[in-house]
């Protein structure tokens, strides 16, 4: 337990030079590399924002123009920016009342709160699905499920790396020696 902070500080400078390193490979990279790095993230991340202005435009009172679209894209930033300091899990009741609050004059009266649901509907729950039967089927795949633990617990040596206790008995058997 002494060695936890030793390594996890040994994890983190690790890390920093893994990402440093990775800069200096990146920033080698030519102009076409990065205006299709920023193409593909655009592409990637532009459905999840417009599904937003999809649900408003599908309840909008009226016809909604460019003007219009980008001012409620500009809301949902806005409201995204909200969203990433509330103290709630996953902004729940947040989010809901940013939508009316910022929202509520693309949509028709009384009906904000359930666009708002809607929304959510559509570009947030479904993850909170997916990650439900995605992570316990992970966790199963790389920890070895319930089998690996019992098997852990009942022989905790079992998993060491054989050249790990190699490595102790020379230790050992030069200690003894000394």
């Amino acid at each position: 337990s002494t060695l936890f902070p030793y390594t996890t500080l040994f994890r983190s400078y690790k890390m920093a030079d893994d990402l440093l390193e990775a800069s200096y490979e990146i920033r080698a990279n030519n102009f076409w590399f990065w205006l299709k790095a920023t193409a593909s993230t655009l592409l990637a991340w532009a459905p999840r924002y417009l599904v937003l202005n999809c649900v408003i435009a599908a309840f909008a009172v009226t016809s909604l123009g460019l003007g219009e679209h980008i001012i409620a894209f500009a809301r949902q930033a806005i409201m995204f920016i909200m969203m990433l300091v509330s103290p709630t899990p996953g902004s729940s009741g947040v989010a809901e009342y940013m939508f009316t609050l910022l929202l509520s004059d693309f949509t028709p009266k009384g009906i904000s709160i359930a666009l708002a649901a809607v929304w959510r509907l559509i570009s947030y729950y479904p993850y909170l699905l997916i990650g439900a039967i995605m992570v316990p089927r992970w966790i199963n795949r790389v920890y070895g499920g319930k089998k690996q633990l019992e098997n852990e617990e009942a022989d905790p040596t079992a998993n060491e790396n054989p050249s790990d206790s190699d490595e102790e008995e020379v230790l050992s058997t030069s200690n003894q020696e000394a």
